[in-house]
């Protein structure tokens, strides 16, 4: 079960990252703060 709310929050995350127009890659900052929200999930 855990697995398949990681997959569905690594899926979701494009789309909200658009919703909130931030694009994660061109701020270091952001980019930090998927991979720790990854290494949480782990993903």
């Amino acid at each position: 079960m855990a697995s398949i709310n990681g997959t569905i929050a690594l899926i979701s995350l494009p789309a909200i990252f658009r919703g909130i127009s931030i694009n994660p890659f061109t701020s270091f900052q952001y980019l930090l703060w998927i991979l720790t929200l990854m290494k949480y999930l782990g993903i």
